[in-house]
């Protein structure tokens, strides 16, 4: 799972380089995408070239320039390659975005498919510990994915000034400080060096603001 921030070519360029090597190794892959799952048809008839992706209904976070680039270009993987791709976003009607999302990935996983999901970087945190609701209230994907057991490895995506634009392990202090600027957004506790280790995998931060 690669968390992201929105709107970011330098994520969305990443993704498509991880695509391209997990193919090497697993050749038919899946990718997960953070859009309505109702939007699964429409998608697909994109992704295959039967149809503009204004027919594809993104919600406000995700409309953005370059998200619909990235789409593009992952549209020539789908008709060049093995890959299909998933919508994991609960409709807009229904609550517990991160509890659906994981159902829909833990269904993937049944089927023993590499899978790919690029989701903002608060639905791939091993967990938040809010100040104001219960504790297993509004708990990321990831969580409930691990609570599912499934095997997943996480990795979040930051920018801030000074950033290598590398993998990092979470044991770093670069790796800490983005973690903490993630959880920062949610407005929960900001976790400790040994609590990061629960919260994520590897960070890849990036220079910039």
């Amino acid at each position: 799972m690669v968390g992201e921030t929105h709107g970011r070519e330098a994520s969305y360029d990443f993704f498509l380089h991880l695509i391209d090597k997990a193919q090497t190794r697993h050749h038919c892959i899946t990718v997960a995408l953070e859009i309505f799952a109702n939007e699964q048809i429409d998608l697909h008839r994109f992704l295959t070239g039967n149809a503009s992706l204004d027919e594809v209904r993104l919600s406000h976070v995700m409309d953005n320039p370059p998200y619909r680039r990235f789409l593009e270009r992952l549209a020539g993987k789908v008709r060049s390659g093995c890959v299909s791709v998933l919508t994991v976003d609960a409709p807009p009607s229904m609550t517990g975005r991160d509890k659906y999302m994981a159902r829909r990935l833990t269904a993937l996983a049944h089927h023993d498919t590499f899978t790919l999901a690029l989701l903002g970087s608060l639905h791939v945190l091993g967990r938040l510990d809010w100040r104001h609701k219960p504790d297993t209230v509004d708990q990321p994907a990831a969580y409930w994915l691990r609570q599912n057991r499934v095997s997943l490895f996480t990795m979040i995506q930051n920018w801030h000034p000074g950033c290598r634009g590398q993998l990092q392990g979470i044991e770093g202090p670069e790796a800490l400080a983005a973690i903490r600027r993630v959880v920062s957004v949610a407005k929960t506790d900001v976790p400790t060096p040994g609590e990061a280790r629960q919260l994520a995998d590897a960070v890849v931060c990036w220079e910039g603001k």
